[in-house]
């Protein structure tokens, strides 16, 4: 065996499993950081470390080629895959969804019976940047397109607000990049707007409000060279020729508040960068589950605990703490490195027992 520089052995062999594959990772690794698991079950202490006690850190992929697939990560004996002892976090994947719109920091919910409604929001983009003939957006969940015009969909169990930026490329290399806030809830107000000229070429604009919200609505308009106006539709002279970042910061009647911003050249051979968007809100019946967490544990006995399709308590919660690329497995495939907590219940036929605790886990991404 080789020595390991930081006490972290993963195997070197591609185990072939019935509907599972697993991809290991080189068997030279380095650095920070250790995997673990510190938490408990049914109050008593279940600590795991990679490199310790014989266990190991395994990844892979279920169900490659199929509809639906699950991505794992597992704590277990190098000398068996389900043995006692082992803990392993996967995450349910529709294929043709990138893993990286949900392995995300924040809360994630549990594979659970039945085909509970699920709400989508299929946003289509729209540049309206001047000297541009290159758009490369990135859509926030890690997602990247081109084009000056783009649908995208977003599920409402992934996030509620996504950074959506748009790069402007123009014919003579220019490039500029404008982001925003993109807030996709039942009942949101949104900020927007369009813009143009008196005359081609003239210093004298006119904003047109394009928001949706609840009446009354407060304007809030700055024009990016300090000046600011309380207007709907207000019209605005530049003292000079330029590139300005003008935003506008809507309240309306219920509360809600929501602020969009464009770059404006006044100048039409600047490069600007801005975007509008529509959305379209769906209701589905969430049958495949995608982005759905499980926790299987196998006890000292080797018998099976798992929190799939078990009714969760009203505290029970996933919630993925931090999130960044690790190193490719051996396999060649990318890897996450994620960082968890967890508050569930585990089952068995018709007993249960209590699980918490958090750790480091690593996750294949396909």
């Amino acid at each position: 065996m080789k020595k390991l520089t930081w006490g972290l052995l993963v195997l070197l062999s591609a185990l072939a499993l019935a509907g599972c594959k697993t991809d290991a990772f080189p068997d030279n690794q380095s650095g920070n950081p250790v995997f673990f698991f510190r938490g408990t079950v049914d109050g008593d202490s279940l600590a795991l470390d990679a490199g310790v006690n014989g266990q190991y850190l395994f990844s892979g992929t279920r169900g490659e080629g199929e509809p639906v697939q699950e991505l794992w990560g597992r704590m277990s004996s190098a000398s068996c895959d389900d043995c006692a002892g082992s803990l392993e976090i996967a995450f349910r994947a529709t294929a043709g969804i990138n893993p990286a719109s949900f392995l995300a920091p924040g809360l994630i919910s549990f594979l659970q019976n039945g085909a509970p409604d699920k709400r989508l929001y299929r946003v289509a983009f729209t540049a309206d940047s001047t000297a541009g003939e290159g758009f490369q957006w990135s859509l926030g969940d890690g997602e990247e397109r081109q084009g000056g015009q783009i649908e995208h969909v977003y599920y409402d169990s992934i996030a509620s607000t996504y950074l959506v930026c748009l790069e402007t490329i123009g014919a003579d290399g220019c490039s500029s990049t404008i982001c925003n806030q993109l807030v996709l809830t039942e009942g949101s107000c949104k900020a927007d707007f369009s813009y143009s000229p008196y005359q081609s070429g003239s210093n004298f604009i006119f904003f047109r409000n394009k928001s949706t919200a609840t009446q009354p609505v407060r304007y809030r308009w700055s024009f990016g060279d300090g000046s600011r106006a309380g207007l709907g539709n207000p019209a605005y002279a530049y003292q000079e020729p330029g590139k300005y970042l003008v935003c506008l910061r809507i309240t309306d009647g219920s509360g809600c508040e929501s602020i969009w911003c464009k770059e404006i050249a006044v100048d039409s051979t600047i490069c600007t960068s801005g975007f509008s968007y529509q959305v379209t809100t769906e209701t589905i019946g969430d049958t495949l589950q995608n982005g759905r967490v499980m926790i299987r544990y196998r006890d000292a006995k080797g018998d099976l605990w798992s929190s799939a399709k078990l009714a969760q308590a009203a505290d029970a919660q996933f919630e993925i703490l931090s999130v960044e690329p690790y190193e490719n497995n051996r396999a060649g495939k990318p890897t996450l490195l994620v960082r968890f907590r967890a508050t569930a219940v585990l089952g068995r036929e018709n007993k249960t027992r209590s699980f918490s605790g958090e750790g480091t886990w690593v996750i294949e991404t396909r």
